[in-house]
C-alpha cells in the first residue's frame, strides 16, 4: 500500500495530469496516495546553490574548479 510520494517539484515528476504521479495511479488504482511531499533534500540544495552564489569567496571558488575541471 502507497503512502506517500516524494518528488523534486518538477512538473514531469509531480504532475497530476500527465507526470509520474499520473502514470502510477493509472497502472496501480488501488495505490493511496496520501501525502505529496516536496523533496526536501532537492529543496535544502536549492538553498545552498543560492547561497553560495552570493558568498564572494565561494563564487570564486566554485569558477575556478570549473575552470579546471576543462584543462
Amino acid at each position: 500500500m502507497l503512502i506517500a510520494q516524494c518528488y523534486n517539484g518538477a512538473s514531469v515528476m509531480s504532475g497530476e495530469v500527465s507526470g509520474l504521479q499520473a502514470r502510477f495511479r493509472e497502472i496501480h488504482k488501488n495505490a493511496v496516495v496520501a501525502v505529496y511531499v516536496h523533496c526536501h533534500a532537492h529543496r535544502l540544495n536549492l538553498v545552498i546553490v543560492d547561497a553560495a552564489r552570493h558568498v564572494q569567496s565561494a563564487n570564486d571558488f566554485f569558477q575556478w574548479l570549473r575552470c579546471c575541471m576543462f584543462l
